[in-house]
């Protein structure tokens, strides 16, 4: 399907804070990304970062986040599916 200049911006602004967008194709896949949505909320957990100070100010500072897979009842290595921001930008207070 087309991406409209509106779906670009929000693709970017999902791709930076870390989230997800649903487009469902037809209204009748609505139903469907609404329980998505529903599971992905009860699911969710959320971890808070606090840097040290840093001397690097109006400057981007990249994040990465990884987690080992958790083992399953049966064993078997179930893969996290993580929704992270890319970093984050600290503004100089002196400005």
């Amino acid at each position: 399907f087309i991406v409209t200049q509106g779906q670009f911006f929000l693709d970017e602004m999902v791709s930076i804070t870390g989230g997800k967008s649903y487009r469902p194709p037809t209204p009748d896949e609505l139903e469907e990304n609404i329980r998505a949505i529903a599971l992905l909320l009860q699911q969710q957990y959320v971890i808070g970062y606090q840097p040290k100070a840093s001397p690097n100010k109006d400057k981007w500072h990249s994040v990465e986040i990884k987690a080992e897979p958790i083992i399953g009842l049966k064993g078997e290595k179930i893969p996290l599916t993580l929704y992270t921001r890319k970093g984050y930008f600290v503004e100089n207070p002196t400005k």
